[in-house]
């Protein structure tokens, strides 16, 4: 099933597009999203369209930092009840608990975790979208994360001070971009995308705390979308992609990240079809698709990111799940790439 994301997303485009000289109606019609419904926010789209009008925007307009200038203007009214219901938690800890049973109400693909990290002292606000086939979203991905960055900077009024910001592909914009909009050092070509924090700034108390509205926006996404709970399979394909580059992708860690003993998690794991074998090749597979596509990481760089102590075992992955070499595969994806028009 295709994934869909809430039109409320999309506030902000328009009238960035026309300041930037752009025709936002012709954008949206190009990405096949119809402008007449965007006017309802309650509908959904595809988030797929949705990734597709960012980058053809930041293209068109030639505005590479298209989706840090689109968190200007959202704030966490995009995310409806969801935002409600974790504005007024207790702690930074329980918000980010709302925001990850309930996050994939406002897209299916959208997923955010929190992840233990090498330091004990600090976790990472994981923020992953869930989609299978591989499609440019570095617009997507950069706006997802400076919306979590934002959530967090408002929830705690700024108390809570990121360690890093962690981007998954090479920088895209001027740095003075990012600078000017994400708090702390901003890391790119990272396993994964999100935001390491100090494990004690979980504790941090929210500054808007209204215990009754917390209850009724809780109770009313539970009505509608139950617990907000996922197969265990799905919670530890996210814990992998992570921890894979830091070399604790075994299973015992990430049945300790869940709280439940290895023959606990091999055991659910089977209920629900499943083997962690399986599971963590899986990611590596897609991992490594998207990294060998990025021309500025070296093939010991990738072979490390996924979990490899030589990269002879990324090569062997590699014929394994491709039926070609890591370097014949970086190979035809630059030839692929079309040849950007000579500089006037």
């Amino acid at each position: 099933m295709a994934h869909q994301l809430r039109a409320q997303s999309i506030i902000g485009f328009a009238p960035l597009v026309a300041e930037l000289g752009g025709d936002p109606l012709q954008l949206l019609r190009s990405a096949g999203l119809n402008p007449a419904e965007l006017e309802r926010p309650d509908i959904y789209i595809s988030h797929r369209a949705f990734i597709q009008l960012l980058e053809d925007a930041a293209s068109k307009l030639r505005c590479p930092d298209f989706g840090l200038r689109l968190l200007d203007r959202q704030d966490l009214s995009v995310l409806g009840p969801i935002a409600l219901a974790a504005q007024h938690a207790a702690d930074l800890r329980e918000a980010l608990d709302c925001f990850a049973r309930y996050i994939h109400v406002q897209g299916s693909a959208l997923r955010l975790y929190l992840l233990p990290q090498a330091d004990p002292g600090q976790v990472m606000i994981a923020v992953d979208l869930r989609l299978r086939r591989q499609i440019a979203r570095r617009q997507q991905v950069e706006l997802a994360v400076g919306l979590a960055h934002k959530a967090i900077d408002l929830l705690t009024g700024g108390m809570c001070k990121p360690l890093a910001i962690c981007l998954p592909h090479s920088r895209i914009a001027p740095l003075r971009s990012y600078r000017e909009r994400l708090h702390g050092k901003v890391l790119f070509e990272q396993p994964g995308a999100g935001i390491r924090i100090s494990r004690q700034d979980l504790d941090l108390p929210l500054k808007d705390r209204h215990a009754e509205l917390a209850a009724a926006a809780l109770t009313y996404l539970q009505s509608q979308y139950g617990r907000g709970e996922e197969r265990l399979a799905v919670r530890v394909r996210a814990l992998i992609r992570p921890l894979l580059a830091a070399g604790r992708c075994g299973v015992d860690n990430i049945a300790a990240s869940l709280a439940m003993h290895p023959r606990t998690l091999h055991r659910r794991l089977a209920r629900e079809g499943a083997r962690f074998d399986e599971i963590k090749d899986d990611v590596r597979r897609e991992m490594a698709r998207s990294l060998i596509a990025q021309a500025g990481l070296s093939l010991t760089q990738i072979a490390g990111a996924l979990g490899y102590a030589e990269q002879s075992a990324l090569s062997r992955s590699c014929v394994r799940w491709f039926g070609d070499s890591p370097r014949r595969l970086r190979q035809l994806t630059d030839a692929s790439r079309p040849v950007a028009a000579p500089q006037a």
